[in-house]
């Protein structure tokens, strides 16, 4: 793992882990979860909370399962307006068969 990102021996941590310095559980919200959760957050064991969410159902999928149980995904976009949009994927969808429809004429 590239040491910019990640510390693989947070002493730091692995102290307060240890010596079981944590009141409550340090929790992580993960949207765009894609590809699991960031590794530095094993570090914390059974001391941290992950939601992930994610907009591609499969990938929540995978990754429940697969999952921790101190890890749970959603599939779901988050944004700051309330509403519905249409996926990336279903956009591509709608423009190549207005594609292949407009040639066939």
């Amino acid at each position: 793992m590239d040491q910019l990102y990640n510390n693989d021996s947070p002493a730091f941590t692995t102290w307060v882990i240890e010596n079981d310095l944590l009141e409550e559980p340090f929790v992580v919200i993960d949207v765009g979860v894609q590809g699991g959760p960031h590794p530095r957050w094993k570090h914390l064991k059974d001391k941290v909370r992950v939601y992930g969410f994610d907009a591609i159902p499969e990938v929540v999928e995978e990754l429940n399962a697969q999952k921790q149980p101190n890890e749970i995904y959603f599939a779901a976009a988050l944004g700051d307006e309330e509403g519905t949009r249409v996926s990336c994927k279903e956009q591509r969808k709608f423009v190549l068969r207005k594609f292949l429809l407009r040639d066939a004429q």
